[in-house]
């Protein structure tokens, strides 16, 4: 795929392919563009984003896998490769899209994964923690953790020995099961 190429909903599908099918990849991805008020037919790097803030947020199964695009970085490969909007659309479908709703140009939501590792660790062990598991990542705490910036963290936590590993895996699949809560 190249980037003078544009990117479709079967590219996009494919990213999910690997554990839904192809078939269900495509129904997937057309409804959640559908959802996100997308009807064009080749994607922009928006388009993508706004396809994948619906997925991460579904249930079950392909609320996981989408999230697992996402976590190992293959949604933003895909999004590097996708035309700009203004290389791609003509006037016409940018005056549509522009009055679609997108949640790609929200700011990204604040994550708490406190909840998630202060009852085994404790209070001022788990936000030990986790702060020196994000200075290890260099994601700022102060601010709050986006989902990506949460998933680092406990990424990192997972690889400490003993019982704040044993924790921050357990917590790792909870959080990518229902990031929300």
């Amino acid at each position: 795929m190249t980037a003078d190429r544009p990117i479709t909903k079967e590219d996009v599908a494919v990213l999910l392919a690997s554990a839904l099918g192809q078939d269900k990849s495509d129904e997937v991805v057309a409804s959640a563009a559908r959802a996100a008020g997308i009807t064009r037919t080749a994607y922009t790097a928006d388009d993508i984003r706004g396809i994948f803030d619906k997925l991460v947020k579904a249930e079950g199964l392909v609320g996981v896998v989408a999230r697992f695009a996402v976590s190992r970085g293959d949604v933003d490969k895909l999004v590097v490769r996708a035309p700009k909007a203004s290389q791609q659309l003509g006037r016409a479908e940018l005056r549509v899209g522009a009055a679609s709703p997108s949640s790609s140009t929200a700011p990204p939501a604040v994550v708490d994964i406190m909840h998630l590792i202060a009852p085994a660790l404790g209070v001022e062990k788990a936000r030990d923690a986790i702060e020196h598991a994000a200075a290890r990542r260099g994601v700022d705490v102060a601010t709050g953790l986006s989902y990506n910036g949460a998933l680092a963290v406990l990424d990192e936590m997972t690889k400490i020995e003993g019982i704040v590993g044993v924790v921050a895996r357990f917590a790792k699949a909870r959080f990518l099961l229902n990031p929300n809560g």
